[in-house]
């Protein structure tokens, strides 16, 4: 289990995504943002970090410099979205390449 003081901390790191979304957000909507377009900026963007070798603390740390409007959470949901297509894509590509020995035999 967790100790009482790592929790506390889970709970503040919580809050300050909060108010850090609750604070972006109002920007973001005071100048029309569209969000949509910003996160498939942000995901190009992260992309290509990631292409380049950098690992999860980097892309999130140069991605909140590159895109200060972002809030935080979105630049973490979009990093574990990223993750998520790439699992499925090598799932899939193991799979195909199963299927090619399989036919092969």
């Amino acid at each position: 289990g967790c100790s009482f003081e790592e929790i506390r901390k889970v709970q503040i790191l919580m809050t300050e995504f909060i108010l850090d979304e609750k604070e972006k957000m109002k920007i973001l909507e005071k100048e029309n943002v569209d969000m949509t377009k910003l996160q498939m900026e942000v995901k190009e963007y992260m992309k290509g970090l990631i292409a380049q070798g950098k690992n999860r603390k980097e892309v999130i740390e140069e991605t909140i410099f590159k895109f200060p409007k972002a809030t935080k959470n979105m630049i973490n949901r979009t990093f574990g979205e990223i993750d998520d297509e790439k699992v499925l894509d090598d799932a899939a590509a193991y799979i195909l390449e199963d299927n090619k020995n399989i036919k092969k035999a």
